[in-house]
């Protein structure tokens, strides 16, 4: 059997449980300051509620408003899940595409080192002795000496 769940409250408005909406466990009876029988209330808006099922816990407008949050919220996740995707799907097109254009500008780049037409202070290029270039010496061996 389940637990109840409901929730009883003081019914006297001059009450101090009352104002300050004291909340008591379905199994009370009476209120601990003035001795009112407690009555079942809605655990959201507080207002009384009839004591025949013990799973209702909420009026109905409160239980509707609950039911229609619920709705909108399940709502708002799938134009999120589809606008993840269609974003996704844009991104990943748009890698595709950049991923294209690097690669062939990385190949004509490649092409221009190749045939020596792009040449730069930052990368020499070795030529041999043949070529015109200057040979350079090879260190000295610590281990001949």
């Amino acid at each position: 059997m389940s637990k109840d769940r409901r929730i009883k409250a003081c019914p006297n408005a001059d009450c101090d449980r009352n104002t300050n909406k004291y909340r008591y466990k379905s199994t009370d009876r009476y209120c601990t300051i003035c001795g009112a029988e407690l009555v079942f209330v809605c655990a959201d808006c507080f207002k009384r509620i009839s004591a025949d099922d013990p799973h209702h816990i909420r009026c109905a407008y409160c239980e509707a408003k609950r039911e229609d949050l619920k709705h909108n919220t399940a709502k708002r996740l799938e134009k999120i899940k589809s606008g993840v995707a269609n974003t996704t799907k844009s991104g990943i097109d748009t890698v595709k595409k950049g991923a294209k254009s690097v690669a062939g500008k990385a190949e004509d780049i490649y092409g221009k080192i190749a045939h020596g037409d792009l040449i730069s202070k930052h990368m020499p290029i070795k030529r041999s002795a043949k070529e015109g270039g200057v040979q350079q010496p090879e260190p000295d061996d610590p281990a001949e000496e």
